[in-house]
């Protein structure tokens, strides 16, 4: 299926290798337009011989236009030159690109194409006739050439950004880990950054989790030691097993309904009455003699009403 003049996009791979500085306002020897684009177009031979004329005082620009600006309308302060003597070649469309020596992004672009750097090239656009052939979408000509510009694209192996207005070849389907990894390495350093930043956050949740926990565990502990107080109750008549219950009472209430129980049951079990003054004197009853002659050492409490029977019980009969 033709696609007629449509708006193309395409940057080429070693667009500015090779290129001579030497001369001061030209950097010669620029490659515009290659035999593939980084995005897989083809640019035929007979296309290339045909238009080459068209690229005769391009206009430069830095960097592509954004979203859907248009792209034959751009500001003077992002112009940077003008292509001339273009010229096709066996391997491509090549030019010469005359620039103000002053202009602000000079020195710039000229340690980029003096160190190569990865990222920066050229990328046209161009108004172009274009099929689909053999699942290859091949541009047959090219009617109009918009501008030049000096892209930094690290979306490509090769540093060359390429976008279309119009169908791709690109399926997202298709794409390949590997290929990502090759095309795109900043976006896997991105996604590992990502998953470590996700795995950080995670840790730190997590020991605030924690540490929230505690803190909740140390109010609930101290407002049941408060409790314990009020109740006439010293922390060493409450046993390990009883605060597990405390603990296990959300209600402030229903915890303060079973110290007074408790209080009751240590009054009721013969031993004094447990007040601030005391400091936590245990309850026991040396001269109570067990079975068999033995010293009971303690009073034991229950910690239900089951065991307070019991206790009671025990005690009657002992009298």
């Amino acid at each position: 299926m033709t696609i007629a003049t449509e708006q193309i996009a395409d940057s080429f791979a070693e667009s500015l290798h090779g290129v001579d500085v030497s001369t001061d306002g030209v950097f010669k020897n620029l490659k515009i337009c290659g035999p593939k684009s980084k995005n897989g177009r083809s640019y035929p031979e007979s296309t290339r011989r045909t238009s080459a004329h068209l690229y005769e005082g391009a206009p430069v620009y830095i960097n592509h236009t954004k979203g859907n600006e248009n792209p034959a309308a751009r500001s003077y302060e992002n112009r940077f030159g003008v292509i001339i003597n273009p010229r096709a070649e066996a391997d491509g469309t090549y030019g010469d690109l005359k620039y103000n020596p002053k202009h602000a992004m000079a020195e710039s672009v000229k340690w980029d194409i003096v160190n190569r750097t990865k990222g920066v090239g050229l990328s046209h656009v161009v108004q172009a006739n274009a099929v689909r052939r053999n699942g290859e979408f091949v541009v047959e000509s090219i009617s109009s050439v918009i501008s030049v510009d000096i892209v930094d694209a690290p979306a490509t192996n090769n540093s060359f950004f390429e976008q279309s207005s119009g169908d791709s070849d690109v399926k997202f389907a298709d794409i390949t880990i590997e290929q990502i990894k090759k095309e795109r390495p900043d976006l896997i350093t991105a996604l590992a950054k990502e998953q470590e930043g996700d795995a950080n956050n995670q840790a730190l949740q997590k020991k605030l989790d924690e540490a929230t926990k505690e803190l909740l565990a140390l109010k609930r502990d101290t407002a049941i030691d408060l409790e314990i107080k009020e109740a006439g109750l010293t922390l060493e008549q409450i046993s390990d097993v009883f605060r597990k219950q405390l603990v296990a009472i959300e209600s402030a209430d229903d915890r303060k309904a079973l110290l007074k129980d408790r209080a009751e049951l240590v009054k009721a079990s013969g031993g004094e009455s447990v007040t601030k003054e005391q400091g936590g004197k245990q309850l026991s009853n040396p001269s109570s003699k067990a079975p068999g002659g033995t010293t009971q050492e303690s009073t034991k409490v229950g910690n239900s009403f089951t065991d307070r029977k019991k206790f009671l019980m025990e005690q009657n009969r002992r009298r």
